[in-house]
């Protein structure tokens, strides 16, 4: 059954990913509460099977978007047992598709909330790039025009996470974070 459910995770259905991602911490050692909580997961999915990714939306030339975008978001110390943040990240095409989403346990333990967010904007914005760059490519071979700057739009709930961003100076000492942090300040410059 974990193979079902993380396929259906991974390929169609991002929004059990969380859920997910916190059985398979249990693979090697499951507990009857595991098997449990993944037979609560297949309920939702059928209640909610009328749900589908859309990719490939048609929209009209004046609500196409400028670039994709990224979504992250974390929470602080949601793991009760190491202490560590998960990372949610979603990305969006220039047409409204959802192209590209994961939930991830953090691999350092984020010492406030506003690192926790950081790390998860920083590790995500890894592959937000990589998809940017590929969407600029194909929009210029698509539309015959020269390929020019499209600024990626990343969007994160913390505060503190969009002030350290957009003045460029982040407080924390963590040498892992600190090195997370100034490879988004360059990209961003």
């Amino acid at each position: 059954m974990s193979a079902v459910l993380n396929y259906s995770a991974i390929a169609t259905r991002p929004d059990i990913s969380f859920a997910i991602g916190v059985l398979g911490r249990f693979a090697a050692d499951p507990a009857k509460r595991h098997m449990t909580m993944a037979i609560q997961v297949m309920p939702y999915l059928k209640r909610t099977s009328n749900l589908r990714l859309q990719l490939g939306m048609r929209v009209e030339d004046s609500q196409i978007g400028e670039s994709v975008v990224l979504y992250t978001d974390s929470d602080f110390a949601g793991d009760p047992n190491s202490l560590k943040s998960t990372t949610g990240m979603l990305v969006q095409d220039r047409y409204g598709a959802i192209v590209a989403w994961h939930s991830k346990k953090q691999s350092i333990t984020a010492k406030s909330t506003a690192d926790a967010e950081f790390i998860a904007t920083a590790t995500s914005t890894d592959e937000a790039v990589w998809i940017h760059k590929i969407d600029i490519e194909l929009h210029a071979l698509s539309h015959t025009q020269p390929k020019s700057y499209i600024p990626l739009h990343v969007y994160s709930d913390n505060q503190a996470n969009v002030q350290n961003a957009n003045i460029g100076i982040h407080q924390t000492k963590s040498k892992t974070v600190g090195v997370k942090f100034h490879w988004l300040v360059s990209l961003a410059s």
